[in-house]
């Protein structure tokens, strides 16, 4: 069963089909969209999207799958960890926030809970995301996290991926500097 997982600001509770209209309203910002699909979504865009990502993609008896966001009661966004085909021991990150809470920290913050729930509680070996040269945002985000870009399997796009040692060995020097 996914957990609900805590940040210093976010509250991220398992997404279910209940969260579709909270995922359309995000997806019908074209600038949120840019570089996803490169077009703001339709509720049917969202519906067929999300009956994937709740799907095969979800792994509930493990805790994989995705979270929707929140700062209080206000919906931030969504993050997942989701299951990719071929790859058991390894799970896909992925976000998507609000543009109104962009550059705020809130994009890192929940993908810290999430990558720490893989390799901590689920025990992911590897977890991996894609995004595209022109997000500059997203591949600050996952540097950030300690992932590194890895491959560009088609032009413009950017596969970053971090390893259980590589996420342990992160973890034990941010204590050591911040004196724990």
């Amino acid at each position: 069963m996914r957990p609900t997982l805590f940040g210093p600001r976010l509250r991220l509770a398992p997404a279910t089909l209940e969260h579709i209209k909270l995922f359309a309203e995000l997806n019908c910002d074209p600038d949120v969209m840019r570089h996803v699909t490169g077009r703001s979504s339709s509720l049917t865009d969202v519906e067929e999207e999300w009956a994937g990502r709740l799907g095969p993609r979800t792994d509930e008896s493990r805790g994989l799958g995705y979270w929707a966001g929140y700062s209080g009661t206000r919906f931030i966004g969504w993050w997942g960890l989701g299951v990719p085909a071929g790859e058991p021991d390894a799970g896909e990150l992925g976000f998507r926030l609000k543009q109104e809470h962009w550059r705020r920290g809130f994009g890192f913050e929940g993908a810290r809970c999430v990558v720490d729930h893989g390799f901590s509680t689920v025990g992911v070996r590897r977890i991996w995301a894609g995004t595209v040269a022109s997000n500059a945002a997203s591949r600050a985000t996952l540097t950030k996290l300690a992932l590194r870009c890895i491959d560009e399997p088609a032009p413009g796009v950017l596969t970053y991926a971090i390893t259980f040692e590589e996420w342990r060995s992160a973890m034990l020097e941010e204590r050591k500097l911040s004196g724990g």
